[in-house]
């Protein structure tokens, strides 16, 4: 149903351990079938564009924690490569449509619709060019490395720079770095050289256009370098260039001097300078190509346009961090440090950062008109127009929430569960007093606990018992069909644990690569979803698991459905899949 937080104490300490079982509550069947599809939508992204791009004839990139893909009509989204985090920040497109990518510790090639893996395990990257996906320069504060397309290995440079930030070059063969101490490292094809330009500045991008032209800006100046001699062409105007070429027009972005909530785009050719854009936005990252500019910069910011201007593009709403989810009334709940009802493909803001911004990790209810919300120190009660105080959690991380039939609200934190009962709030013990809530859920007069150490309890008849479930792994989600139907999902590779109303049980996710699950929805025993917080989503549909597309490669922390659609959220943005 959601993610819950662990205390951090207990993380520290988890042991990643694969279980061998193959017992399971349910078995796959034979026979042929067609394994059930659920394609998937970006709904929201709450992050920044690391690098922008472009590959082909008309296919543009802009990446960011997902990777957005524009085909010349419309934007849409690419599966990332598996193994790569939120954090690309370089990426280069070939004129085959091929796609280099890296987050600085792993770099990927994307050929057709496949990544491959070509991470240097040598040499963190601070930036990379090239001029095919077989010839590949990156750099690393004094390091040069190259890619042949088998393996990484060092150059050797005539004397040791220190502070290589930025490279660049151009198809002929020519590469040219900017590093501090106003150093430029050039390869003619033939052979590489170092020159000490101007000690004073330090080089944090550079380009090159076909002919071999040099371009080069520090913190707030642009230069042009020739015969080992800067030109001072642009300074005082902008605030962090960045540089790019088309062709032998040069493209400098950042932000405006005297404003920093504004952004310049500017083009220099044989006539000097023209203003391609001016707007708000923070850019970061800027490329040009085939007529073609894009940018990309902090909180989702995206222009797109060409030598005679263009707009900047929302092209995903931004809801903030989303940690949890929940259905309710056929609606699914998402919170974070907003809150919203998704239904119907369509989202409506709950309102709750009026109230607090503070976030929250639990949420639950009876119906749409009734929801309790809790977090740090933090209890919210929706009623369906607005949220108000309940308290201040009882000075308590508050991780899990539940509302049971008789309308009671239970609330855990750490060791300390409270509930509500009528207007009078009191202390509650589940299991045996040294279990660490991480959450529940219920259904009728029946209630389930989690927690540490594999523990879990049930509440029938007012009473709550504690269960063995067979596993010391901490238990970080609780969720079922019915009484006979409950699952939890626990801090084991490729495995969940499954109730069938006497006991737990392991069930084995046989074929995906779960090493994290976190949270479980579903309609039916052949219709079960399990969330990695690494990034897989996991399908099961009676017969085997099956891996459905993601569009972030990671961080992810709940799902939850509304029975032809399922929502999956996390702290970079929200994901729908429907068959």
């Amino acid at each position: 149903m959601k993610s819950v937080l662990l205390v951090v104490a207990s993380i520290a300490c988890l042991l990643v351990v694969s279980s061998c079982s193959n017992d399971g509550p349910v078995s796959p069947g034979g026979g042929s079938y067609v394994a059930s599809s659920y394609p998937a939508t970006l709904e929201s992204m709450d992050a920044s564009f690391g690098a922008v791009c472009g590959a082909g004839t008309r296919d543009l990139y802009a990446l960011g924690p997902a990777i957005l893909h524009y085909d010349g009509s419309h934007w849409g989204t690419i599966e990332p490569p598996m193994g790569s985090s939120n954090t690309y920040r370089m990426a280069m497109g070939f004129p085959d449509g091929s796609l280099v990518v890296s987050d600085g510790s792993r770099t990927y090639v994307r050929t057709g619709t496949a990544w491959r893996d070509i991470s240097d395990n040598e040499s963190w990257i601070a930036d990379i060019w090239g001029s095919a996906p077989d010839n590949l320069y990156s750099v690393n504060w004094d390091r040069v490395r190259h890619f042949d397309g088998t393996a990484w290995s060092t150059v050797t440079l005539p004397q040791k720079v220190t502070g290589l930030n930025t490279i660049s070059g151009r198809v002929g063969g020519d590469v040219v770095i900017g590093a501090d101490r106003g150093t430029i490292v050039r390869y003619d094809g033939a052979q590489w050289t170092t020159t000490e330009i101007d000690t004073f500045a330090n080089y944090r991008t550079v380009t090159m256009t076909p002919s071999g032209r040099i371009f080069t800006a520090d913190y707030d100046a642009v230069f042009e370098v020739t015969d080992l001699t800067r030109h001072f062409i642009l300074g005082g105007i902008l605030r962090g260039p960045v540089l790019c070429t088309d062709g032998e027009v040069l493209y400098a972005a950042g932000g405006l001097a005297f404003d920093a909530s504004y952004f310049v785009i500017g083009r220099y050719d044989q006539d000097g300078w023209h203003n391609v854009a001016l707007d708000h936005g923070e850019v970061r990252t800027l490329w040009a190509g085939g007529g073609n500019i894009i940018a990309g910069g902090w909180s989702n910011f995206l222009w797109r346009g060409t030598a005679e201007g263009g707009s900047q593009e929302t092209v995903y709403a931004q809801r903030g961090d989303l940690v949890c989810a929940t259905s309710i009334d056929g609606a699914i709940f998402a919170a974070g440090s907003g809150a919203y009802r998704y239904e119907n493909g369509e989202w409506m803001n709950l309102d709750k950062e009026s109230t607090t911004r503070d976030v929250v990790w639990d949420i639950a209810g009876r119906n749409r008109y009734d929801i309790y919300a809790v977090g740090r120190e933090m209890v919210l009660h929706y009623d369906g127009t607005q949220w108000n105080w309940v308290n201040g959690g009882f000075k308590d991380y508050l991780n899990a929430v539940w509302v049971d039939n008789t309308g009671d609200v239970w609330v855990t934190g750490s060791y300390e569960t409270y509930r509500l009962h009528g207007s009078t709030w009191a202390p509650s013990q589940i299991g045996d007093g040294h279990m660490a809530v991480y959450d529940m859920w219920g259904m009728g007069e029946t209630m389930y606990a989690v927690g540490s150490q594999g523990q879990a309890a049930i509440r029938k008849n007012g009473v709550w018992r504690q269960v063995q479930t067979g596993t010391n792994n901490p238990l970080v989600s609780v969720w079922g069909f019915d009484e006979n139907h409950v699952y939890a999902a626990e801090d084991d590779s490729n495995e969940i644990l499954y109730y069938n109303g006497s006991t737990w049980q392991p069930m084995v996710i046989n074929d995906p690569n779960v090493e994290r699950p976190r949270s479980i929805w579903g309609t039916g025993p052949n219709d079960l979803f399990v969330q990695d917080a690494e990034g897989p989503l996991v399908h099961y549909d009676g017969h085997t698991w099956q891996p459905l597309q993601r569009v972030f490669p990671d961080g992810m922390s709940a799902i939850a459905g509304s029975g032809h659609e399922l929502l999956a959220v996390g702290y970079m943005g929200s994901v729908s899949y429907r068959r």
